[in-house]
């Protein structure tokens, strides 16, 4: 997942942030990984990057828009979110799971979005948030409304 942006600058946060991921299990014990970089967390865990890699790996896209490739990506809303990992179940993959998560209060922050999610709902447009740091708090259970 991509983080698109209209600047290719990074914020300071005054205030922790909740965020979303959707992770993928990877072990009986619950260990998770990112879907796209295979990046391993634990629950509880702070995970941090150096602000100038972040910025070391910002490309313009074009259009005055710029792509986020390092950092943490997560789904800014947990309707996106929900919408997301409907739209993974739907595809076939049982073994992701959407987790509630924080960005520390100091990280720095690019919001933007990503174009390649669900495509049934915003054309596939969903609200993003790259950071330096990031916590994954906890899985969200998942009520089937059947």
């Amino acid at each position: 997942m991509c983080n698109l942006s209209k600047s290719h600058e990074l914020e300071k946060i005054e205030e922790p942030l909740t965020v979303y991921k959707i992770l993928e299990v990877v072990d009986e014990e619950g260990s998770l990984k990112s879907i796209f970089q295979d990046f391993k967390y634990q629950l509880k865990k702070k995970y941090a990057i150096p602000v100038k890699q972040i910025l070391f790996n910002v490309y313009e896209r074009g259009e005055g828009l710029y792509e986020f490739s390092d950092g943490f990506h997560c789904i800014k809303t947990l309707e996106d979110a929900m919408e997301e990992i409907d739209d993974i179940f739907y595809n076939g993959d049982p073994h992701c799971v959407l987790c509630k998560c924080t960005i520390p209060k100091g990280s720095r922050v690019s919001f933007g979005w990503w174009d390649g999610g669900n495509p049934r709902i915003n054309d596939g447009v969903i609200a993003t948030v790259v950071s330096s740091a990031v916590i994954v708090n906890e899985i969200v259970e998942i009520k089937n409304e059947d």
